[in-house]
């Protein structure tokens, strides 16, 4: 395995975090009751796992073995990863302020939990898309198997001095247990689904929008692609910002799966 496959299958568990957290928004979004527990969980995870033990092998250990074979640092590829880090760590930060707030009583942080977490996600859900497709494909091109078998040494190395023995194994242990609580037990049965490759390109966007606007407020639909709908997701925002939730119920290699609902 390459130094690259490791951050690629640690980004698999950051996605999943991702759809929990989103499942939880929609809960709070909808005036369900929520564990706070569980997002202090996920704080956690999202701060060590991913942004010390995950951040730190690419900042610390790929991105300057990158530069050292000729891959522009500042300004270039690696300087926007690194940029967007810190964006995001501003984001870890609100949530964390905000859902501090609110186990102290403020009600009004709900709000804040909500809009520094989507935010986050957006960011982070890009941010995934541009390191698996671009980034890591550069490096793999560019570093030597030697260099990549050095930099798998290294993670080990820098995962054990960072977050300890095991936490690998905990967190992963961790997210099984709310997957079980918030991805594993949703009913879809009642859902309708629509496949969308099923149906003429030229149809396809009107078609679910068809189908959206017959839904009652609340409800939802199951949307199933052979491609990562995110045009239809850019086009809800522009003509139905605060109206739709979105929920990636299966995210690829081969299936898509997303939960479109009527939230006014």
């Amino acid at each position: 395995m390459k130094a690259t496959d490791v951050l690629r299958e640690e980004h698999d568990a950051v996605r999943l975090a991702m759809r929990i957290l989103d499942r939880i928004c929609t809960q709070i979004e909808e005036g369900e009751s929520f564990e706070t527990a569980h997002l202090e969980q996920l704080l956690d995870f999202i701060r060590t796992f991913t942004d010390k033990c995950h951040h730190g092998k690419e900042e610390d250990l790929l991105f300057p073995a990158m530069e050292a074979v000729g891959i522009p640092g500042e300004g270039g590829p690696v300087g926007v990863m690194l940029s967007e880090h810190e964006t995001m760590r501003g984001y870890i930060q609100g949530f964390a302020e905000a859902l501090n707030n609110y186990a102290n009583g403020d009600e009004s942080a709900k709000d804040r939990i909500v809009e520094n977490i989507r935010t986050y996600l957006n960011w982070l859900d890009g941010h995934i898309d541009k390191e698996n497709n671009i980034l890591f494909m550069m490096a793999d091109t560019h570093l030597s198997a030697d260099k990549q078998d050095e930099l798998y040494d290294a993670f080990e190395q820098l995962e054990t001095e960072r977050i300890g023995d095991g936490a690998h194994e905990r967190y992963h242990e961790m997210l099984r247990e709310l997957k079980a609580i918030y991805i594993d037990n949703i009913d879809n049965g009642d859902a309708e689904k629509l496949i969308a490759w099923k149906i003429p390109p030229r149809k396809r966007h009107p078609k679910i929008f068809e189908v959206f606007e017959d839904l009652e407020s609340g409800s939802s639909f199951i949307l199933e692609n052979d491609h990562d709908p995110k045009p239809l997701y850019y086009q809800f925002q522009m003509e139905r910002e605060g109206e739709f939730s979105w929920e990636y119920i299966q995210k690829g290699p081969e299936l898509w799966q997303v939960r479109i609902g009527k939230t006014a």
